[in-house]
């Protein structure tokens, strides 16, 4: 029984092909690696969450906090602050 050459080079290269797919480690799908999971996207979602709320929260507060100042002062500096700060873009000046 002869074989043709072209057909055992073949046949000798795929079970070398098997072989070393069977030994080499199984690698990480990408689906895997590149999708969190739920609790991952929801534990990111809600520290964007929190981080823009304590932001706005520390903004807002150190407004009111100069306007109590602002009004706590004489009203000179009112007035400086109204014609400098304010008041331009409302035409006071």
């Amino acid at each position: 029984m002869v074989m043709n050459p072209d057909r055992l080079v073949s046949m000798e290269l795929g079970t070398r092909l098997a072989q070393a797919a069977a030994a080499a480690p199984r690698e990480p799908r990408l689906r895997d690696v590149s999708i969190p999971g739920d609790h991952e996207v929801i534990l990111r979602a809600a520290s964007c969450i929190i981080i823009i709320i304590v932001v706005v929260v520390v903004v807002v507060v150190l407004l009111l906090l100069l306007v109590v100042i602002c009004l706590q002062v004489n009203s000179l500096s009112w007035q400086l602050l109204v014609d400098y700060g304010l008041g331009v873009g409302l035409g006071h000046h």
